[in-house]
């Protein structure tokens, strides 16, 4: 009788927990789908939660960055934004301890915690971003725009990571693209990136300059 008992209480456990996990997942992907100002609202409402899976943390984590921390964040009222970007970076801390091995969850903590003036984590965050996430390319990108935005505060760990990005990055038509107006328009920059390139086999280097010019005439820039 006690076994039945106990079968009885344990599937009605496993059932209960799987409806939880059901509509937090369900919650996550719906969050992940409206629009940008609804999904704004509904973080600063704190109705968005991390999620068990790696597809709805992934598309969380994405609108977390591209809306709170992009320029439809940047154009809300100081306080709004500064609540907003406070609970996307708790999502970022709580997915990162739950998978430390995700990239893009470093990354959104690194990016909230410098957006909120948390220097010191953001450096350690980004230092792990680049570690995790050393060759995957998407990432590096938003990694290079946000060392490049903190670069007088990088610890020598970072900007150690940051060159590797660089050097990522110059390979690639997709790479040189996403920082041919930083190359065109910013001297420091441009001298840091040569220096890499310099050190780069003579078909990389080749293959670098040519991309530089099909960028900067595809965004209507002039190259140096």
């Amino acid at each position: 009788m006690l076994s039945r008992v106990m079968l009885v209480f344990v599937t009605g456990s496993l059932l209960a927990t799987s409806v939880v996990v059901g509509q937090r997942e369900l919650s996550s992907l719906v969050q992940a789908g409206i629009p940008d100002p609804d999904f704004f609202e509904a973080v600063l409402a704190d109705e968005v939660s991390p999620s068990l899976s790696y597809r709805a943390s992934d598309d969380l984590l994405r609108r977390c960055v591209n809306i709170v921390g992009g320029l439809y964040g940047a154009l809300q009222p100081e306080e709004r934004t500064a609540r907003a970007r406070a609970i996307c970076l708790d999502i970022a801390n709580q997915t990162v301890e739950a998978m430390p091995s995700y990239a893009l969850g470093w990354y959104a903590k690194s990016l909230f915690s410098y957006q909120l003036a948390l220097t010191e984590n953001g450096d350690a965050a980004l230092i792990s971003a680049q570690q995790i996430g050393r060759h995957e390319q998407w990432i590096a990108e938003g990694r290079v725009q946000l060392a490049e935005d903190h670069f007088s505060s990088l610890s020598p760990q970072a900007q150690a990571g940051h060159e590797q990005d660089l050097e990522l990055l110059a390979q690639s038509r997709r790479g040189v693209a996403s920082v041919a107006h930083r190359y065109v328009t910013q001297p420091d920059f441009r001298e840091r990136i040569t220096s890499i390139v310099e050190k780069l086999p003579p078909e990389d280097q080749t293959r670098f300059l040519n991309n530089v010019r099909r960028a900067t005439l595809e965004f209507g820039m002039v190259a140096p």
